[in-house]
Order: C-alpha cells, then sequence, then structure tokens
C-alpha cells in the first residue's frame, strides 16, 4: 500500500512538473490564442501569423542553400558496436550549426519585425540526405563537414554511413509566433519580441500542426 502510494504521489509530481513547465505552458499558449490580424495589434502578448520576409538579412540553408531566416543543419554517423545480440548499428550525432536573423512577417492587413533573442524556434526537419559508401556526398554536404575537418571516407576510401538533416523558416513561407508587441518608430510600426522571463515562441505550419 505505502508503495502504491509512493508511486502515484511520484507520477502526479512528475505530470504537474510537466504540465507547470515554462516550455509547455508557452506552446499551450501558443495553441490557445488566437491570432490578430497585424494591422490591429497592440502592445502587449500577441499571437499572429502571416508569411516570412527578409529584413536585413537572408541566410542560406548550409545543406540546401535555400533562402531562409532559419536553418539548423546537423549531421550524424551510423556506427556499429558490439551487443547482447552480435553487432548493433546506432546514430551517433557529430554536428550541428543553427543560424538565425531578424525578419519581417506580412499578413493581408500589415506587416511586423520579429526579434529572434531569446527564441524557441519551432522548424519540422524536411531535408533529409544520406551518404554512403556506395554514393559520393554532394558539393553542399562535402564543404559541411570540411567546416568541421571532417573527411566523408575513411582511410581505405570507403565513404561514411553519414545522415544530414536540416529545418528552416523559408523565405515566403507561413509563420506563427507568439509574444510581446511593442511600438517603435519607422515604417514598420510594431516589433515583437520575448517577453520578460519568457522565450519567444516562433513555429512554422508544419511544427504547429502535430503540437
Amino acid at each position: 500500500m505505502e508503495h502504491t502510494l509512493t508511486l502515484a504521489f511520484t507520477v502526479a509530481f512528475a505530470l504537474y512538473v510537466i504540465i507547470r513547465h515554462p516550455y509547455i505552458r508557452r506552446f499551450r499558449q501558443l495553441r490557445s490564442t488566437p491570432p490578430m490580424p497585424i494591422a490591429a495589434l497592440e502592445p502587449g502578448t500577441v499571437r499572429i501569423h502571416g508569411r516570412i520576409e527578409v529584413l536585413d538579412e537572408e541566410l542560406a540553408g548550409a545543406l540546401s542553400g535555400r533562402a531562409c531566416v532559419h536553418f539548423e543543419a546537423a549531421v550524424s554517423e551510423k556506427r556499429t558496436s558490439p551487443g547482447h545480440n552480435g553487432q548493433q548499428s546506432h546514430w551517433v550525432a557529430l554536428h550541428r550549426v543553427r543560424r538565425s536573423v531578424d525578419f519581417v512577417v506580412r499578413d493581408e492587413t500589415g506587416a511586423v519585425i520579429v526579434r529572434i533573442d531569446r527564441a524557441d524556434i519551432r522548424a519540422k526537419s524536411d531535408s533529409e540526405t544520406r551518404s554512403r559508401w556506395i554514393g559520393e556526398p554532394s558539393t553542399a554536404e562535402a564543404a559541411f563537414l570540411e567546416r568541421f575537418g571532417e573527411d566523408p571516407s575513411w582511410l581505405l576510401g570507403l565513404n561514411r554511413d553519414l545522415l544530414f538533416t536540416e529545418s528552416a523558416l523559408e523565405v515566403g513561407e507561413e509563420v506563427t509566433v507568439l509574444g510581446e508587441a511593442k511600438r517603435i518608430p519607422g515604417p514598420i510600426p510594431m516589433v515583437i519580441v520575448a517577453p520578460r522571463g519568457e522565450y519567444l515562441m516562433i513555429s512554422d505550419s508544419r511544427h504547429l500542426a502535430r503540437l
């Protein structure tokens, strides 16, 4: 009986911590807060939805080369190690690169600047390629490996089994943003920033649909 009560308390406490975690609370707020037309924004907590435009700088995806304002690219290697049932395969993360810049979101009513300081950006990984011993890595994949001093092949000349992935917020893509709206001088009179003590939440439509 005592063991059952202890287990129940532990499970209840764990659920409470998960539900009350700031990250979970913010994404629940992202789903529950109705989007506002950008032209109707007032200072305070807002959720907006629109298409991405370049503000000052446009990025190129490290692996895909696509025009974007945020990307996260990674490479992992498939390796084998002894297991209970002989050799077992597993993926080992090698390197990861992430870059983001401020951008503009525009809907049918207007535009707003999004500052990415303290931003939690959720973009679904939609670019995945694999380089195996029978296929050479692409020029972009080889350049990505070179950034970290990695060779795509082993000493005997056989290519390593590598998995390249990339997620991005592309220019022209639909995006949802939850943050604090503030007035600023200039041709675009509003900016959305991270609230004090919180993260700015940014999600592409593909990731938001999975929440």
